[in-house]
């Protein structure tokens, strides 16, 4: 996948609509498969199982196909903070001087490497976008808990899921052992 490719489509969709939905691109050996999202829970375990299944069941449609690169784009919030200085609120979202930005994550199969680049949106005093700036530097040092629970959805269709619901069964019954 073109990762350079992926963030200029966001960017255009962004300057042409004033607004990115959250959209998976999906790079498997036969073709590149772009999903939106009409609804896309804030955070937590309902983000996760969403994400999850949307990857299963693109794994379920195309049987025996290797998935090679997976990227994920969407709106969200940022701060301006130094290198290495703590954040103000454990959530950018919760920062009354945040920005709102593009994100845009990526992560290819072999070798496994992630790689994270953000805008600035940029609006006028109407609140219509005018401009995107570059939000610091490209980060390559990145774990998109996301981007791999969307990699493990994918694996997962070579199981049934009687077998993934086994497989749970299981874990949850080491956990509570360990408890």
């Amino acid at each position: 996948m073109q990762f350079d490719a992926i963030v200029q489509a966001a960017k255009e969709q962004l300057l042409a609509h004033g607004e990115h939905p959250p959209m998976f691109y999906a790079e498997t050996a036969t073709k590149l498969h772009v999903i939106g999202l009409s609804v896309m829970p804030d955070i937590g375990t309902p983000r996760r199982v969403l994400v999850f299944n949307v990857a299963r069941k693109l794994a379920l449609d195309e049987p025996g196909v290797t998935l090679r690169s997976v990227a994920f784009v969407s709106e969200g919030w940022g701060v301006r903070k130094e290198p290495g200085q703590p954040r103000k609120y454990p959530r950018n979202a919760d920062d009354p001087d945040r920005m709102e930005i593009l994100v845009i994550a990526g992560l290819t199969v072999e070798p496994l490497t992630q790689t994270l680049t953000s805008y600035e949106m940029l609006r006028d005093t109407h609140g219509k976008l005018v401009d995107l700036l570059r939000h610091g530097e490209d980060l390559t040092q990145v774990n998109n808990s996301l981007l791999l629970v969307f990699l493990a959805g994918y694996h997962s269709a070579r199981h049934s899921d009687a077998e993934l619901m086994r497989m749970a069964l299981e874990q949850i019954q080491k956990d509570q052992d360990q408890h």
